[in-house]
């Protein structure tokens, strides 16, 4: 359910919008920018999310009671415990450069213009002209147990990565990033090449360590995907795309 107090919202809100203006207003806002950004939340695996800056912004107010113009939304998988373990979420935010957390992010050029309520209905598998083995919903999901001594869990990279395929599959973006967007951090190593399918399998971890420059140093290691369980099962998981294997685990 909608957590106003911090602009949140799950696919309940998303089918019952009309009676959430704020969130109604921005669906139909227009993207003018897509990120995919690598959270640090603790833990050995990063965070990974679809980040959206749109044109124009829609006016609310914050649980300070301060007037703010929203202007880009993160969409992610949330763990959250229980069947289904994983939440979809869409959050709507106030600035439209990196998120604090972000150990890199990265830019994927636009092809084509397509508004919020778009992005999610091709997520959804329910966008006019979707290919008959992508019309199947990518929003309900489970989490896989990555480090049973930890209880951590594993998936968000998964399911970005079938995100990712089915929006360049509808010629929504670039396969390729076309700049890093996180200021002021360098890596340790660069990736193979700025290819999704090269970003995905690594983790981006900030370090305390600075260059020369005074640059934060960014820990850049291999981290194949694991699997998580989609609960459409018309789901088909493509592990290969335009001949580039993704990095997923044996």
């Amino acid at each position: 359910m909608a957590d106003n107090s911090r602009f949140a919202f799950d696919l309940e809100d998303i089918a019952n919008r009309r009676y959430i203006p704020t969130l109604r207003d921005f669906m139909g806002l227009g993207i003018h920018e897509v990120y995919v950004e690598f959270l640090q939340q603790g833990g050995r695996k990063p965070h990974v999310i679809l980040r959206l800056v749109t044109h124009g912004h829609v006016p609310a107010v914050n649980r300070h009671g301060e007037e703010v113009a929203l202007k880009a939304c993160n969409l992610s998988m949330e763990y959250v415990g229980g069947e289904p373990d994983g939440q979809w979420e869409i959050r709507l935010t106030p600035y439209d450069d990196s998120s604090l957390s972000a150990g890199a992010g990265f830019r994927f050029p636009l092809r084509q213009s397509l508004q919020v309520g778009g992005v999610i209905a091709i997520l959804q598998g329910i966008y006019p002209g979707l290919p008959l083995h992508h019309r199947s919903d990518l929003t309900h999901f489970n989490f896989v147990l990555a480090d049973p001594v930890t209880l951590s869990v594993d998936g968000c990279r998964d399911i970005v990565s079938q995100w990712m395929i089915r929006l360049h599959t509808m010629g929504f973006m670039e396969w390729v990033a076309d700049l890093q967007s996180v200021p002021r951090i360098v890596f340790n190593r660069n990736p193979p090449s700025y290819a999704f399918h090269d970003l995905i399998g690594y983790n981006y971890k900030k370090t305390t360590s600075r260059d020369r420059l005074r640059n934060l140093l960014v820990e850049v290691t291999p981290l194949p995907l694991d699997r998580g369980d989609f609960l459409d099962p018309r789901v088909q998981r493509i592990e290969n795309y335009g001949g580039c294997q993704l990095p997923y685990n044996p």
